[in-house]
């Protein structure tokens, strides 16, 4: 076998295996916002984190001072804001997103972003915007605005 097959072969094992690891399905952008109300409610930070999109919601906080930090500067940054983020989601301090009966009155996909509006089944005139984007094939929350 030449040399240029087996790197050919190699490239494409690593292709579909990259895929089949991170290509297959997931859920919809509403049943990642339903998973993350329930993580939020029992504490689960493995499932929080793994819904939401840390930098995006650091960008849409901070945008401007955090683009212009240097690379470095932007990690230890960014690893701070999942830090408090955390804490904040599983010490009790977000109950407005845990405590709601959520149900999805309205769910928008446009390509790789969607919104998902939540009301509150014992609250109607509380509703909450999640905005969601695709990230190598999973939707990640990067915005929750309450209205």
């Amino acid at each position: 076998m030449r040399l240029s097959h087996l790197v050919t072969a190699i490239m494409v094992f690593l292709v579909v295996a990259t895929c089949l690891q991170g290509c297959a399905p997931s859920g919809g952008p509403k049943e990642t916002v339903l998973v993350f109300i329930e993580a939020v409610r029992g504490a689960d930070s493995v499932t929080i984190e793994k819904n939401l999109s840390f930098e995006r919601l650091l960008i849409e906080k901070d945008g401007e001072l955090y683009q212009k930090l240097p690379p470095y500067q932007r990690m230890k940054a960014l690893e701070k804001f999942r830090e408090n983020m955390l804490y904040n989601l599983t010490a009790g301090k977000s109950r407005a997103f845990g405590e709601i009966d959520p149900e999805i009155i309205k769910e928008t996909v446009l390509g790789d972003r969607a919104e998902v509006v939540v009301v509150n089944r014992k609250n109607k005139e509380k509703s909450f915007v999640y905005s969601l984007a695709r990230e190598g094939g999973t939707w990640k929350i990067y915005r929750v605005v309450e209205h």
